[in-house]
């Protein structure tokens, strides 16, 4: 939305007064909010491009998110080969080559007008997005089919990975820099979004290569080679105050799975929910009051890929899972169990 009202506002009051001057105001103001609303509908596209391609290669696609810069297409696998992964990061600006060409070539053809002159802003403003992703620094596209490169070259992604990201923080480095020297210079936002921008890349890139090198060092791991075994089913019918008396003192765990009076699973309690609660209140509140019902709890098999699981760890539970045989808890996993795991597989 943000990005939406900031092209709205630029269109209406700079680009389109200069190019088609005499028209009324709010002429600007409509015509700016269609052609912000086309820009956001080209970077969906852009987007869909990856996310297409990615899914007929057999990557699991996660969805899109439109932000303050750009689109973010979110994947849940990996592709398994360096000319894929070029050509997943390829295909975002290829489309946005082929939408700002085809608007150019529309606008060459109209007469000079408001719409001609939107129209003119959309072409280039989607070949301008093509060249920015195409910069080599991770995790834009150039940074990824620059990953993909060093990947075919290396034979190993994870140091593809790692050599891409460290052109990208030079990269975002030096954004960072002329960013503030513009700023000394003329301020104003040009200084400001270009500081912005470059620490956005500096922070993602190491995020992503963190991301892949987790990826590589859990490869083949399962939940159970992780969850803590056995685990303490818990009623969730009694108070709080026997609860922390009977079942936290002779154990360590703090977190609990729950039992309701007919021996199923009902649902998933933290230690810290309960101390949460004031004490002259636990007499009276029953622990199922302060716990995750069922649905909220993520559950997994033992035989699980930890990386799959991870993929789908969000949401109140905070990275707790109940690791399920049939309709029986045997373990719990959490962030603790999975630091665990991934320190004794780097080792």
């Amino acid at each position: 939305m943000v990005v939406f009202l900031l092209i709205t506002w630029s269109l209406a009051n700079a680009f389109l007064p200069v190019q088609a001057p005499g028209q009324s105001s709010a002429a600007y103001t409509l015509v700016g909010a269609v052609t912000a609303g086309f820009f956001l509908a080209g970077l969906v596209a852009h987007e869909l491009g990856h996310a297409l391609l990615a899914r007929s290669l057999g990557v699991r696609v996660r969805g899109i998110t439109l932000w303050l810069f750009g689109g973010v297409a979110s994947f849940e696998s990996t592709p398994s080969s360096p000319g894929a992964e070029a050509a997943i990061a390829g295909i975002g600006p290829l489309v946005s080559v082929l939408i700002g060409g085809a608007l150019l070539g529309v606008a060459a053809l109209l007469p000079d007008s408001l719409p001609a002159f939107a129209i003119l802003w959309l072409g280039w403003i989607n070949l301008s997005l093509a060249a920015f992703n195409l910069i080599p620094a991770f995790p834009l596209d150039g940074g990824r089919i620059l990953s993909a490169l060093l990947w075919r070259w290396s034979g190993d992604r994870v140091r593809g990975t790692a050599r891409a990201a460290r052109v990208g923080r030079v990269l975002s480095g030096a954004m960072i820099l002329l960013g503030v020297g513009e700023l000394l210079l003329v301020p104003g936002l040009g200084g400001l979004w270009l500081i912005m921008l470059g620490w956005f890349l500096f922070t993602a890139s190491r995020a992503e290569e963190s991301s892949v090198t987790i990826r590589h060092a859990l490869a083949g791991v399962r939940v159970r080679d992780v969850m803590s075994s056995p685990v303490v089913l818990a009623p969730d019918w009694i108070t709080i105050h026997e609860f922390l008396e009977n079942y936290t003192r002779p154990n360590t765990f703090t977190t609990f799975p729950l039992r309701n009076f007919d021996g199923k699973l009902s649902g998933m309690v933290r230690l810290h929910s309960l101390l949460a609660v004031p004490p002259d209140q636990r007499q009276a509140l029953a622990v199922r009051e302060v716990a995750q019902p069922l649905e909220a709890v993520p559950r997994a098999t033992p035989d699980e890929l930890l990386i799959d699981l991870l993929q789908r760890l969000a949401g109140p539970a905070e990275g707790r899972v109940i690791v399920m045989d049939g309709e029986q808890p045997i373990g719990i996993v959490t962030p603790a169990d999975i630091t665990r795991g991934l320190q004794v597989k780097r080792s």
